[in-house]
């Protein structure tokens, strides 16, 4: 299954559950090879760290306000085909030292059922987002 989008970029705003501020957790969101692609296209649009949330698409507080969201340093904006990348990434880290992704909703959980430590996946938020 796969979670609603924002809009219709597919945008979507993940939870890290637990350990979101570990430093584990922000080597890997800041520096695996595997978020490259969703770190330049941040960078690529002149995106700045406005939020304490992990963006990985470019948007302004101005969006993030009309949409009704509020973004701490425990959620992951990216895009819906960015959720693999992600999960993958944080894979690096220690099963016992993993955070887990999940949605406030409990909605189309996104598990593919990898038996050497799951690493859930829900969408959080479900809204329009007016992007570029």
């Amino acid at each position: 299954a796969e979670g609603v989008p924002l809009s219709d970029d597919g945008v979507v705003v993940l939870r890290l559950t637990r350990r979101a501020r570990s430093s584990q957790v922000a080597r890997v969101l800041s520096g695996s090879p595997l978020l490259a692609a969703c770190h330049a296209r941040v960078a690529e649009a002149g995106g700045s760290p406005w939020s304490a949330a992990w963006l990985f698409v470019p948007i302004t507080e101005e969006q993030i306000r009309e949409a009704g969201i509020e973004l701490s340093d425990h959620h992951i904006l990216c895009l819906r085909s960015d959720i693999e990348s992600i999960r993958a990434a944080l894979k690096e880290i220690r099963r016992a030292h993993r955070p887990g992704l999940a949605g406030a909703t409990g909605h189309d959980s996104l598990d593919n059922g990898d038996e050497e430590g799951i690493v859930d996946v829900e969408v959080e938020n479900f809204c329009t987002l007016r992007t570029f």
